[in-house]
């Protein structure tokens, strides 16, 4: 089924897809969206303020994703440009795999968890957004963090690493953070743990360690470079 006009801003509304659905308009969402089936929207998702997203099949999202809202995602989520989140008192959360082609900008008071495997090709994470990953989070280019990521698994970002001065990066229990280049390094890195010491490497250019001000390693965290 293919549908052209894809305005439903109406805090009301709710679309179920158990089927195939594809949306040709670019689609503007007030209420809930659950969706069991495939779905494919051709020119982008507008979520407002209190909308859900609530997807166990998959979806093609081929344009920009603009998260107001909330999204709980069980199966397989893939966006081909880039990914905003304004969202403020809202969750996110990444229970089955998602693929972002383009940027992961997260702002507001919005809590990004993935529990399970999570690529995008950049993430910005700006102040207040927290991140909490337990699984794989894969940055295949470019990380920058100005407010909290936690790590309790394992983070990799295949090219460059800034971690500005509002930032911090907390990892727990023998959790592993790997970047290639770290640009920035004025925030903190916290390990967090009883005996397990988590690593924080640099697989390329060295670092200034004495840039800044304050601590910039605390607790039981490991720091490698070249």
């Amino acid at each position: 089924v293919t549908l052209g006009s894809s305005n439903w801003e109406s805090p009301n509304t709710s679309i179920q897809n158990f089927g195939s659905l594809t949306f040709s308009e670019k689609l503007t969402l007030g209420g809930v969206l659950s969706n069991i089936g495939t779905l494919t929207i051709k020119k982008g998702i507008e979520s407002k303020a209190k909308s859900k997203i609530i997807n166990e099949g998959k979806i093609l999202n081929e344009g920009a994703l603009l998260l107001n809202g909330a999204m709980t995602n069980e199966g397989e989520i893939k966006c081909l440009l880039d990914i905003i989140v304004n969202a403020s008192g809202e969750t996110i959360t990444n229970n089955g795999r998602f693929t972002g082609i383009g940027k992961f900008t997260l702002n507001g008071t919005t809590i990004l968890t993935n529990n399970n495997y999570m690529t995008v090709k950049d993430m910005l994470i700006n102040n207040p957004s927290t991140v909490n990953n337990k699984c794989q989070l894969v940055i295949t280019n470019n990380l920058d963090i100005n407010k909290i990521l936690n790590n309790n698994s394992y983070v990799f970002v295949g090219n460059a690493t800034r971690l500005n001065s509002t930032g911090i990066v907390n990892l727990y229990y023998a959790a592993l953070f790997v970047t290639n280049t770290l640009a920035t390094f004025e925030g903190k890195v916290t390990g967090i743990g009883l005996s397990e010491y988590s690593l924080f490497r640099v697989l390329t250019e060295s670092s200034n360690l004495n840039t800044g001000s304050g601590y910039k390693l605390v607790g039981k965290v490991q720091f490698a470079e070249p």
